[in-house]
């Protein structure tokens, strides 16, 4: 069993998931099997203007199919998706993702999530930002194929509102403000400590797609869990500088698989 919150090879993690048993942290053979692994998401972007390569997929997609060890030795396998930056697109993606709208085809073969991690870039900061908040409406920029946001006509002030619109989402009493349920103060911290990186709390993801794709997912994991009648599960936006170097991507990786191994351990 690797030390806790590093990865493992996809080859040996499939050796590990199958075997009669496992190792304990001491190095003992267990026969009891592990439970079932616990599955995370992360998404990164593609490519809008200015933006010909995304860090923020670039980093991502170096973890898809790798698996990681906790603490007591429940491995965690992780799935990376490439989201356009096209607001459809987040609304045909992210809600899927948490098991909802699925065709009945493929309802019993959607991967059950257990935490959702996104990814963006914000050039204008030269350090990692862990947002706090997402916001509903307020989205009238054009994404990267020049279409707006979907919009409703706002009845107290009588104009468009764009941004996640439909009964579907009002049904559940969805707020205009999302929050994040983690502890970012202390993944910060340990950020800091673990991989010497700035790493900041924002509260104001930019209201564009990276924020959209927040609150959708944030909006989601809330729908999802009163379908279940279980507890939301948790969702985190990170925004990463713009890295070009293969060196700095794989650096932004590396604090990537951190913040994975933080909230894992709490699950």
């Amino acid at each position: 069993m690797p030390p806790a919150g590093q990865l493992v090879n996809q080859r040996q993690g499939n050796t590990l998931l199958n075997a009669n048993g496992h190792h304990d942290e001491a190095g003992r053979w267990n026969k009891a099997p592990l439970e079932e692994p616990l599955n995370v998401l992360i998404t990164g972007f593609g490519p809008f203007s200015g933006i010909l390569i995304n860090p923020s997929w670039q980093a991502a997609k170096g973890l898809h199919g790798q698996i990681m060890s906790r603490r007591d030795g429940r491995l965690v396998r992780i799935s990376c998706v490439e989201v356009p930056v096209v607001y459809e697109a987040v609304l045909d993606i992210i809600p899927k993702a948490h098991g909802l709208d699925l065709p009945q085809s493929q309802s019993q073969s959607q991967l059950q999530y257990d935490c959702f991690i996104h990814v963006g870039v914000s050039p204008s900061r030269p350090y990692v930002s862990l947002e706090k908040r997402a916001r509903r409406f307020q989205y009238d920029k054009l994404d990267a194929v020049g279409q707006a946001c979907r919009s409703a006509i706002d009845e107290t002030q009588g104009r468009l509102i764009y941004g996640l619109v439909g009964p579907e989402w009002d049904s559940t009493g969805t707020k205009d403000d999302l929050g994040c349920s983690l502890d970012l103060e202390e993944m910060a911290a340990r950020l800091r400590t673990a991989q010497q990186v700035d790493t900041r709390i924002s509260t104001d993801a930019g209201l564009f797609l990276c924020e959209f794709t927040y609150y959708t997912s944030l909006a989601s994991a809330q729908r999802a869990a009163l379908e279940t009648q279980q507890p939301p599960k948790p969702v985190l936006f990170v925004h990463v500088p713009n890295a070009t170097e293969p060196q700095s991507i794989a650096y932004l990786t590396q604090i990537i698989a951190n913040i994975i191994s933080q909230i894992v351990e709490k699950l």
